[in-house]
């Protein structure tokens, strides 16, 4: 199975063929702006389809705690969290996001 990742501009649908591509930065990384601090997170999607305006839990990297964060841009920075399942919540879901 050949390792790729797909972009579309049009709804920005990141997957991945293995969870270990691009998994030190790159330009495959998504950005999450987390729904409480709003600071921006750069996740690997990794097999997870993500899209854009779509909200998911993530943990951040050297941290067990789940976030929530809503998808953004592709970037290129250096990866730091990591997207817990792809299920989407509302930011205010609180029983899903913190």
């Amino acid at each position: 199975m050949p390792n790729y990742r797909q972009l579309t501009a049009s709804n920005l649908v990141a997957t991945a063929a293995c969870a270990s591509c691009g998994s030190g930065g790159g330009n495959n990384n998504i950005t999450l702006t987390d729904c409480v601090t709003g600071q921006p997170w750069s996740i690997d999607p990794g097999s997870f389809t993500i899209v854009t305006g779509s909200t998911y839990r993530y943990t951040r990297t050297g941290s067990g705690t789940v976030y929530c964060g809503t998808a953004g841009a592709v970037n290129s920075g250096p990866k730091n969290g990591d997207i817990e399942n792809p299920n989407a919540y509302p930011c205010g879901d609180t029983v899903h996001c913190p």
